[in-house]
């Protein structure tokens, strides 16, 4: 999402909260989103998991897990 986009997003009124959570296929522009319901419609903000690692298989190998969303936000 550009600067320009972000000024001129049309925003529903209908929008009352944002969920966040684990989400694989997050992207700025879902987080650009995400943000301007917070800011412009006062949504109200549900995080669905704030763990910010998810183990793996691999002992010392972790990922981003929905906490790091949730932190982005």
């Amino acid at each position: 999402m550009s600067g320009d986009e972000i000024t001129t997003y049309d925003i529903s009124p209908k929008v009352k909260a944002v969920v966040a959570g684990f989400n694989l296929t997050f992207t700025y522009r879902k987080l650009c989103i995400a943000t301007l319901y917070i800011q412009m419609n006062k949504a109200k903000f549900i995080a669905t998991n704030q763990d910010r690692v998810y183990t793996t298989t691999v002992p010392d190998r972790k990922m981003p897990a929905g906490g790091s969303i949730v932190a982005a936000i």
